[in-house]
């Protein structure tokens, strides 16, 4: 029989994080698992209370695979696509580390579209021997700590699978623990848990029509789904808006995350749609009516059952040809068990977000309680809205370079105020030259290869950048501005040589003094042969990159 393990398709092209759960005790049966889905469900809904997901809500679900086909033991998974909110990946891991907590013999496997991430944020630490290639499955979190597999336990050579790892964490948890430091750098990231929760909401008082409204107070996540409608329509989309009924609104409180709310008043209106009734320089108006568009983006197609749609068939059809109901005949209790756990998995993971979420409003709109609200909404009286500060949508350069130093330590930087010259670029280049950098990265100063040892002299080369600096500073450079496209004559090389020999001898006498002596003409020469790269990058522009410089920075420097 062929494997009938399902792997959710939809966002597989976006940002998305995977987590499998498994249990030191391998032998549990479907039962076990089932339950205990259940249980961790409940404590992601508890651990989350308050969090808006900008995309998938976090959710574990049992694999609708038979384990006597694969070498992969029974156990739970979970897919959330986290799309432009990587906020939603590290709360994850901030769950996941609770429920490590709290189900002590879970061993649970984090990855995302770049892999191993956890890896990637604690790579400051890493002993030299890892690397991509050979971390397959050795990264687990266990006992709320991150463990890893080393060589001295399985070779780095070695291919290794999942069983194979959980004897490993299992039989050798002392050594399987990560270092301090790697443990300290994952603990740090997501230290600002759960209070960032409530930091990272944004309210804000907004004007559209009382169904939405009441929607959004009975389910603040819809905003998310909203919200990516709008923001990510094409003209298809545009046109179920052509003839929208923008009336019967009422003003209200809206609470969004700081991610979608900028997103959204950032986006530019449709184009070709007539604002009847909205005044461009109403902001409440505006974000309702763009709000208001979102929403028939993403109701143009309900359906009144997920299961009647052709994903749903193919879906089924997919698990029948895969072997999925065995033997059994439709319509017995056996057949109608695996029946009603595929449509859970349906749900959870293959079904399209708007069928889901169409289904999931019709069903609140069928609600007596909706009805309340929208009642309620229509005869409030109230006068004065709260809303947040937007302060946080604007952010200085002072801000950003305590945001980047917080995040990836201490950089050598060049402030608008620094004078530039070639004395600090070639010292900022000799320090960067002298340190090492991570993985297969300049630390590897002698290469061999085909038998020999290539040697790289750190001095010598910024010794010929300082000397290539001189040429390029002398006056009759400058003179030459305006003969750009004249050719050359034989005795060119000649009168190059001579002239490079004269002012290398120039250059021996500038540095025998103090070093010190501004040189913008240099400066301005590097700029000019800059811009023959335009704004694309090239290897003059990655060598001031190196030293903290921005090659459009000085492009567009008025000094």
């Amino acid at each position: 029989m062929e494997d009938s393990s399902i792997t959710p398709t939809f966002y597989a092209s976006e940002d998305s994080v995977q987590c499998s759960f498994y249990s030191s005790s391998l032998e549990l049966d479907v039962t076990y698992w089932e339950r205990l889905c259940d249980s961790i469900n409940k404590t992601i809904v508890t651990l989350s209370q308050g969090h808006i997901w900008h995309r998938d809500e976090f959710r574990v679900y049992f694999p609708l695979h038979d384990s006597s086909t694969t070498d992969i033991p029974l156990h739970l998974e979970s897919s959330t696509c986290f799309a432009d909110n990587i906020e939603d990946e590290w709360f994850i891991v901030y769950i996941v580390m609770e429920i490590s907590r709290q189900f002590k013999n879970l061993i649970i496997q984090l990855k995302d579209n770049d892999g191993e991430f956890l890896l990637i944020e604690a790579a400051d630490y890493l002993q030299p021997w890892v690397n991509p290639n050979n971390t397959e499955n050795r990264v687990y979190i266990y006992m709320s700590l991150v463990h890893f597999i080393p060589e001295t336990i399985i070779d780095s050579s070695t291919n290794v699978n999942v069983i194979d790892a959980i004897e490993a964490i299992t039989n050798h948890c002392d050594q399987t623990r990560a270092s301090s430091e790697i443990n300290k750098s994952i603990l740090n990231r997501i230290s600002v848990y759960p209070e960032k929760i409530k930091n990272n909401l944004h309210r804000a008082v907004v004007t559209l029509p009382v169904d939405i409204a009441a929607l959004l107070i009975l389910k603040p996540c819809l905003i998310s789904a909203i919200v990516n409608a709008y923001c990510s329509h094409d003209m298809i989309d545009a046109q179920t808006c052509k003839n929208l009924k923008f009336d019967d609104c009422v003003t209200t409180e809206i609470t969004f995350t700081k991610c979608l709310y900028a997103m959204l008043i950032h986006s530019k209106l449709i184009n070709n749609i007539k604002l009847i009734g909205v005044a461009n320089n109403d902001k409440k108006l505006l974000l309702g009516f763009k709000l208001t568009c979102g929403y028939e983006m993403l109701t143009s197609n309900i359906l009144n059952d997920i299961y009647s749609s052709k994903e749903y068939s193919s879906f089924l059809n997919n698990l029948k040809k895969n072997g999925y109901f065995k033997d059994n005949l439709e319509g017995s209790k056996h057949y109608k068990d695996l029946l009603d756990k595929a449509k859970k998995y349906y749900k959870c993971t293959e079904c399209p977000i708007n069928s889901y979420l169409s289904s999931e409003i019709m069903q609140i709109k069928s609600t007596r309680n909706y009805l309340d609200v929208k009642e309620t909404l229509k005869h409030s009286i109230k006068t004065q809205y709260t809303e947040d500060n937007e302060d946080w949508l604007n952010i200085n350069p002072e801000q950003l370079n305590e945001l980047l130093h917080s995040r990836y330590g201490k950089q050598s930087t060049f402030k608008s105020s620094d004078l530039v010259t070639s004395q600090t670029i070639t010292s900022k280049l000799t320090d960067f030259l002298e340190q090492t950098s991570g993985f297969e990265g300049i630390e590897q100063i002698n290469v061999i290869e085909n038998n020999q040892v290539v040697d790289f002299d750190p001095d010598g080369f910024v010794t010929s950048i300082e000397k290539m600096l001189n040429i390029l500073s002398t006056d009759n450079v400058n003179n030459n501005e305006d003969s750009d496209d004249c050719d050359f004559t034989d005795d060119s090389d000649h009168i190059l040589s001579d002239e490079i020999k004269q002012k290398n001898d120039n250059s021996k006498e500038i540095n025998n003094t103090e070093g010190k002596v501004e040189n913008k003409t240099v400066i301005n020469n590097i700029i000019k042969s800059m811009k023959e790269e335009g704004s694309s990058p090239g290897p003059s522009s990655n060598l001031l990159w190196t030293v903290g410089l921005h090659k459009m920075d000085l492009i567009n420097s008025d000094d």
